[in-house]
């Protein structure tokens, strides 16, 4: 696992975190289990650097101005805008060296499917391990070249792992569940509409509509009607 080296500055409690931005910074927090949570601000470009090259589970030794000693830290949770996908807010948690922690680990896929008509189904993207932090791996590869037929899959217990330095956080469950899987393509099947039925429902739609207007009296009915109706009381 690499070891990266950020430095940050102490942040005073009248600093708001919107400014912060502004002036290219991220507001962040140290937290420990031994001492209160420390508040501290970030480059907005060393967050980044550390995203964009997936390093986001990486041990991080962390140096605040003002303070010659550095902290060994790993990022607990990253807040970022929904919208423009900017950093709002990070928090650290202080590690020891000599410690074993937990971690989120992400799994990275490797190889290819040579069977074109299978899709591969991503179950997990991460996994918990717990290992001293020195000994916390970047990634975890999953090699998938493997899979050839539908309803293969790999183990979240076959992960191929150093278990004299690693241990998997799962239960026995989770252990037999799968982290990928190959399936066979979903066919969607579309019922046709028979045009008789469709023919009936028009003509019996229609039906009413004729017999609607038959029972109507003509014009030279209702005149015949009013005649007769005017000659009897003229009678």
């Amino acid at each position: 696992m690499s070891h990266i080296k950020i430095t940050a500055k102490p942040r005073l409690a009248t600093e708001k975190p919107k400014a912060i931005r502004r002036q290219g910074g991220v507001p962040a927090n140290v937290i420990s289990a031994h001492q209160p949570s420390l508040a501290i601000t970030l480059s907005t470009k060393d967050v980044q650097k550390l995203l964009t090259q997936g390093q986001d589970s990486a041990l991080i030794y962390l140096t605040i101005e003002g303070s010659p000693a550095e902290v060994p830290v790993l990022f607990d949770e990253i807040q970022t805008d929904g919208l423009t996908g900017q950093t709002l807010h990070v928090a650290f948690k202080q590690v020891s060296l000599k410690a074993k922690t937990k971690a989120e680990i992400p799994l990275e896929l490797v190889g290819e499917i040579s069977t074109p008509n299978l899709v591969l189904v991503k179950v997990l993207e991460f996994v918990e391990i717990e290992a001293l932090p020195t000994d916390l791996p970047e990634k975890i590869e999953v090699q998938i070249s493997g899979l050839t037929e539908a309803g293969q899959s790999i183990l979240l217990k076959d992960l191929q792992i150093d278990t004299t330095k690693l241990h998997l956080v799962a239960s026995e469950a989770d252990l037999d569940g799968p982290v990928v899987l190959l399936q066979a393509p979903r066919v969607e099947v579309v019922e046709e509409i028979s045009t008789e039925v469709v023919e009936t429902e028009v003509l019996t739609a229609a039906k009413p509509t004729e017999a609607g207007e038959a029972s109507k009296p003509s014009a030279n009915q209702k005149a015949g009607a009013d005649s007769q109706s005017h000659s009897s009381n003229k009678a």
